[in-house]
């Protein structure tokens, strides 16, 4: 049996956070929608000036 897999990718130049804004209503529903039956959502969030990547568990949230 097989598991669906949904994300959302995100960029920011910020050094020190990411604007919660950027993250849509949408999006998160989507995501929270996925989850209830019973698939895998996360997003990724790429610091370009950094050039460092963050996982972020969509039921984290």
């Amino acid at each position: 049996m097989g598991r669906y897999i949904d994300f959302e990718a995100k960029e920011t130049k910020n050094k020190t956070s990411f604007p919660i804004k950027n993250i849509h209503e949408h999006q998160v529903k989507h995501l929270e929608q996925c989850l209830n039956h019973g698939g895998i959502a996360f997003i990724i969030i790429y610091f370009s000036t950094l050039d460092r990547i963050f996982f972020l568990d969509a039921a984290c949230f």
